[in-house]
């Protein structure tokens, strides 16, 4: 469950609010007893205002909660983040190097660079993602072709739209806004956390990892979600 106080067993920092509340309620989701994915935990959601920078000083966010024992979900969008010219894996080394430098064990790390960016976990779900949001406009989903249409009168994309949907995700959705006549906001994309699939979002890479991590940490047991 999500707290407010130190009481906390994990902090999760994530550079942008559309981020940290879809975030939030999959993590939410998780610890529900019928899934059996993690037990319940208390955990802080904290935003860094400085945006997708938080990979090259994670101290400066994180640093209220250093003294505490416990653990750290550190979640950006490689594109934008000014790390393009490293690897993912290179800009997730840093995170783990400035933590170790101000007292943090590296086994209660993970660090996420979400290539290219967060709209990336949407490729598994994509069906699901379309027919939620046309459902707050109370319209039928509109078909993939369409939303491409949209997205390449704002940027330059692949003719194939599953293509454009790996290389470019956030134009794409963009592109469903527009079909949508929907303004993005952090609230869409919460409200996208209750509704998709967890299993199907855990065949991306970087949510596995969040999955199998939390797993780890927090290991499902009937007898702590009661």
């Amino acid at each position: 469950m999500i707290v407010d106080d130190a009481s906390c067993e994990l902090v999760a920092l994530f550079a942008d609010l559309d981020a940290q509340k879809l975030f939030e309620r999959l993590v939410e989701r998780g610890q529900e007893s019928a899934r059996q994915c993690v037990r319940t935990f208390r955990w802080r959601s904290v935003r860094d205002p400085r945006r997708d920078p938080v990979w090259s000083d994670p101290v400066a966010a994180l640093r209220p909660f250093l003294a505490l024992d416990i653990r750290y979900l550190i979640v950006w969008d490689h594109r934008g983040s000014g790390a393009e010219k490293l690897s993912t894996a290179e800009s997730e080394a840093r995170v783990f190097e400035r933590l170790e430098q101000a007292g943090v064990q590296r086994d209660r790390v993970l660090p996420i660079a979400l290539a290219p960016e967060l709209e990336s976990a949407f490729v598994p779900v994509w069906d699901r993602v379309k027919q939620s949001l046309a459902s707050r406009r109370k319209r039928p989903v509109p078909n993939d072709r369409e939303i491409l249409q949209a997205a390449r009168r704002r940027n330059p994309l692949p003719d194939d739209f599953d293509s454009a949907l790996a290389a470019a995700p956030k134009e794409v959705v963009a592109g469903l806004f527009d079909v949508l006549q929907l303004r993005r906001s952090a609230v869409l994309y919460e409200g996208l956390g209750d509704e998709i699939s967890l299993p199907r979002m855990k065949t991306h890479l970087a949510l596995t990892r969040i999955a199998e991590t939390l797993a780890t940490w927090f290991p499902y047991s009937p007898r702590t979600n009661p």
